[in-house]
Formats: C-alpha cells, structure tokens, sequence
C-alpha cells in the first residue's frame, strides 16, 4: 500500500492498516522508550496473528483513525540500517516463535521520513509476546489489538497441526511415488536413502519460489560424491520437470543414481542410490549398503547445503528434516563398528521411517539432527553416531 495514496485519499486505519507517530532520537531504535518498544511488538504480533497488514510509523490520526498529520521519525537513509537491526533484535528477543517474513521500507513524503513495517498472515500462529515472565497472545480487531480467546487459541493450534498434516503428507505420497516407479523406474532390487526438506512455508496454499534462480544453486548438487570423499559433491545434470527443477546424475545405462528435486512450493527431495547399493569384493550381484560412518558426514553436509539455499532464497524456517529408507530387501550395511567392515543383520524392513528433526531459530543444526542421526546409526548397525561425543555433544568440525 503506497504511502501517498493512503495521505492523499485519507485511508484510515483498519483491518489491516496502523498508524504510530513514534519519533527515534539520533535515528536509533534503541532510544523509544521501552512501553512504546513492547506495544509496536504486540501490534505486529497481532496482525501476524490475523490476517497480516501493515503498520506506518510517523502519521498521527484523528478521532476517527484517519490520518491527520506527517511526522518526521528522525530516521534517514544514513540510519535506517543500524535502525533495522536493533528491531530486528529486538522483536526476536520478544516474540516466540519467530515471526518471518516482516518486511521494512524508508519513505519520504514531502521531506519528512517514514518507515512502513509489513507483516504477512504468518503460519507459524499462534506468536506470543515474552515479556520475561509469561507469554500474551494478541489478535486484532478492527483498529485495535485484544488478547486471544481461549477458542482462538485452539484455532491457531489447528492450524498449526494443519501443517505438520500437509507435510506428511506430502513426503508419504512422494515415497508412494518413488516405490511405484513413477519418479525413478522400477527399483527391483535397489535400495534407497530418501531425504527431504519441507520448510512449514512450503504448506501454505499459495507458496511459489523462482526455480530459475535454484538452477544456478550450487548447494543443491546431488548426494552421491566423487570417489575422493574430500573433494565437492558432483553437480550432476538439470533439467525442468512437472514437478519443478531437477538436478540429478547416473551413469552410461541411463539409469539416475542420484537426484535433487526442487518443488515449486520451494520443498526439496535428494535420493540417493549409488551408496545404497555399493558392490561387495566377492564379485557378484550381490550389494550392500556403503559403510554409514562415512554416509552420515556426507549426509550432514547436504543438509546444511539445503538449509543454507533454502535461506539463500529467503525461505523461512522451519524447516522439516524428513529420512526415509527403501526397498531394503534384507539388505546388510558394512560395519557394525567404526572400523570394522563386518557387516550388519540383514535389514528386512521394506520401508524404515527415521525420526525427523525439526530446524527453527532456536535450535542449533547439531542438536536437532542428534536423533535422526542415532537412529540411523542404530538402523546401520552401529551402537551410535560418530558426529557425537557419549555425551551427545555435536563434534565442531562437523556441525
């Protein structure tokens, strides 16, 4: 919404539209008073909880909420960006979970300076203010602001729940897919490592990213590495599908030994075969899966690869760490110790669902993944992960 047009055409405040004539001394967000810090918060916490809008600092109002006179800020374009930051720290300080999306602009009308905040219809409701002591939810009304009902509240949940429903979802009708031969052919005897990533965002009905942009993403090369373990992942080839983008590699058959698909909505799916089914020294048809110890390290850098494109293209956590395991077919995995080649019990699951992590501001990427990683390493064959002391914390060379 243009600012001359609400000025010029007298638009008052609303649904979607507020109006603060906050004055910052020397251009800093630090120098508001703290009341007036905490209530421009639980304004943007209450329309992140509504149907989003837009709040316009330096027009004041008059009895009927329309706006009545510009005020300078006393921000400029030598301070705004100091000015974005301390926001930006502040509100993170104070909202819970975090409120992505918020977008800030520095207008000029008539020589005086005003900063417009957009705040988007957030999936992530119900976003709570923390005021060191407890946590108030805010809704609005109108041109003004109440606390949540208990009954909104529970809506709010839902709609949170609503989400994790459509990633499952997502992922399971994906894996239904692959195991019909719809994505990569019939699978026969292969086996599979299926991840995927599914930023909550992504759920949202209207959710659409610019796959030319991924196509020139080095992060989202394939899974499967050279022979030289220390040297970068290949890239593989691409290509445009029904689905999205598609980065993949195999070998002179034809046949895709490893892909990264890119969806439109901005999920992405990396399966890898070549690993899964390494040959064994006897020379035959037989395979196994390629020993885990090392997969794991690999594994742990594609993730933080996607994460990093995913915020690349300013897709806001959280994130949905998703493992599948396939077509095992009483498989074994090389190694039941770190260093030992013998391999494990024969794995006779056909499909093994490892538990997901879930990737947000707060948590770090080494603690989220730690049970997706031991419980691979169990499936494996191994009595834990090598990325993690006994105690469970993240090796830093790693993570």
């Amino acid at each position: 919404m243009e600012i001359i047009n609400i000025i010029e055409n007298n638009i008052p405040e609303g649904q979607k539209l507020e109006f603060k004539q906050y004055v910052f001394e020397d251009g800093k967000f630090n120098r508001l008073v703290e009341k007036s810090k905490n209530n421009l918060v639980k304004e943007i916490i209450a329309f992140a909880n509504s149907d989003g809008g837009t709040i316009i600092i330096g027009i004041s109002e008059d009895e009927k909420h329309n706006p009545n006179d510009v005020i300078d800020i006393g921000v400029d374009n030598a301070t705004f960006e100091t000015w974005q930051q301390s926001f930006r720290q502040f509100i993170s300080a104070k909202v819970k979970p975090v409120i992505h999306g918020i977008d800030l602009k520095l207008h000029n009308y008539e020589g005086k300076n005003l900063i417009s905040i957009s705040i988007p219809k957030s999936i992530m409701k119900p976003h709570a203010f923390d005021d060191g002591n407890k946590d108030s939810f805010f809704i609005r009304y109108g041109n003004t602001i109440n606390s949540m009902r208990l009954e909104e509240l529970r809506s709010a949940f839902h709609e949170r729940d609503i989400i994790q429903s459509r990633v499952l979802n997502f992922k399971n009708e994906r894996i239904s897919k692959i195991l019909s031969g719809e994505v990569m052919g019939p699978l026969e005897n292969d086996s599979l490592l299926v991840l995927h990533i599914i930023p909550d965002w992504s759920m949202g009905l209207n959710s659409y990213v610019n796959l030319k942009e991924f196509k020139e993403d080095y992060k989202i090369d394939v899974f499967s590495p050279p022979r030289d373990f220390n040297s970068k992942m290949r890239r593989g080839w691409s290509n445009f599908n029904y689905d999205g983008l598609r980065i993949f590699y195999g070998d002179q058959t034809g046949a895709i030994d490893s892909y990264t698909q890119v969806f439109y909505n901005g999920s992405l799916e990396c399966v890898e075969r070549r690993m899964m089914n390494a040959p064994t020294s006897h020379g035959d048809d037989e395979t196994r899966i390629y020993r885990w110890d090392r997969m794991e390290v690999l594994l742990v850098e594609k993730i933080r690869d996607f994460i990093e494109s995913l915020s690349d293209h300013e897709l806001p956590k959280p994130y949905n760490i998703l493992v599948t395991l396939l077509n095992l077919n009483n498989k074994t995995a090389v190694g039941n110790s770190f260093g030992d080649s013998t391999p494990s019990g024969p794995i006779t699951q056909t499909v093994i669902k490892i538990v997901p992590a879930y990737i947000d501001e707060e948590a770090s990427l080494g603690e989220a993944l730690f049970p997706l990683l031991t419980n691979l390493a169990h499936t494996f064959g191994y009595d834990y992960t090598s990325l993690y002391s006994n105690d469970g914390i993240p090796n830093p060379n790693v993570f």
